[in-house]
């Protein structure tokens, strides 16, 4: 058991459409029993005892048979470890249970088709973990879940889980998108029919296209299932474990964090240190524009017109003041910038004279 993080620091995220340290791997959590393998007892016996075990990726392939799901996802899971849990109950149940001993990990699945009331769980957390979840038709809408059409291929669950933990949130251009990414597993949707139905409920999946007599195949569209970008939602919820590692680290780090302007500077710092590393990997875009929506959205999260200015030019703003709640001093900070959108698709005329 453990104190949750949401009793020190309280995150809220929203999202206007149209600092390193951080490592998240991805997690499994499988009803599936471990091979028993020479040198790896430790492993087995820590998993049977409701462990949360991180394993590379070799090894982990060693402990599952490749004719169950989770051994599956294994086959395909391009990263170096993976963090795995033995299933106890419901999935749901499950997951509380990681949660209490482990919150560092970013996307998980499990070895099963989309639970809802886990991926409803999930999304109360907020920018916390994405449930990358085996679904072949869902019109569940959720900004944390990741719907992926598998055709009853598991490796395409543990392909998305693979890319995921894979992403370098502190590269120059790390930032990445699930969309055109070839992630070696094979193509589930070959029919444009198909592709529309997908497309209509947010489901990824892996696409056959053909142009001009070749073939080749990607991810499609890479969006959670409310419409945003799944590399989105990954960089949002490692800015806020950079955040959260920040806060901690610097109030255990001092007698005492003043509430007053210089407390909240403090505070500012460590978002704005967030922020700009959110710009060098990409994650956050400068000379973005905003439709006039987006600016009345900014300006009603802000309630300062400067803020548009600052986002259009510099990527993000920052506020943080001192407030009295309950009796304690909190300090409230804003941070609204420009997500790191990707170009879906290129429309072009050629005019030939």
């Amino acid at each position: 058991m453990a104190i949750p993080i949401s009793e020190y620091i309280s995150i809220k995220e929203n999202v206007v459409n149209a600092a390193g340290g951080v490592e998240l791997t991805s997690l499994i959590i499988t009803a599936s029993e471990m091979n028993e393998v020479g040198g790896l007892s430790d492993v087995k016996t820590a998993f049977d005892n409701g462990d949360v075990v991180e394993v590379d990726t070799i090894t982990a392939r060693k402990l599952f048979s490749d004719s169950t799901a989770v051994g599956k996802m294994l086959i395909a899971y391009g990263a170096f470890k993976v963090k795995l849990f033995k299933k106890s109950g419901t999935y749901l149940e499950s997951f509380n249970s990681v949660l209490e001993k482990d919150g560092g990990f970013g996307a998980f699945a499990i070895d099963d088709d989309l639970d809802t009331d886990l991926a409803t769980a999930n999304e109360t957390l907020g920018a916390q973990h994405m449930y990358v979840a085996a679904t072949d038709d869902s019109n569940a809408t959720n900004k944390y879940l990741l719907k992926v059409y598998t055709d009853g291929d598991y490796e395409q669950i543990g392909a998305v889980l693979g890319w995921a933990a894979n992403i370098n949130h502190t590269a120059r251009n790390g930032a990445t998108t699930l969309m055109y990414k070839d992630l070696g597993v094979v193509a589930t949707v070959t029919t444009l029919a198909l592709k529309s139905s997908l497309d209509a409920k947010n489901i990824n999946y892996c696409g056959l296209v053909q142009f001009h007599g070749a073939t080749r195949k990607f991810f499609q569209m890479g969006k959670c299932a409310d419409g945003t970008d799944a590399g989105v939602v990954m960089s949002s919820i490692y800015m806020t474990a950079s955040i959260e590692n920040g806060w901690i680290n610097l109030a255990m780090g001092a007698n005492k964090i003043p509430a007053n302007a210089g407390g909240a500077a403090m505070v500012s710092g460590i978002v704005i240190s967030v922020a700009e590393t959110a710009i060098t990997n990409g994650a956050i875009l400068c000379d973005k524009p905003l439709t006039n929506e987006q600016i009345a959205l900014v300006v009603e999260y802000t309630n300062n017109s400067g803020a548009v200015d600052a986002i259009q030019s510099v990527g993000y703003y920052v506020d943080a003041r001192i407030e009295v709640v309950d009796g304690n001093y909190v300090c409230q900070y804003t941070l609204v910038y420009a997500k790191g959108d990707h170009i879906a698709k290129v429309g072009g005329s050629h005019i030939l004279v």
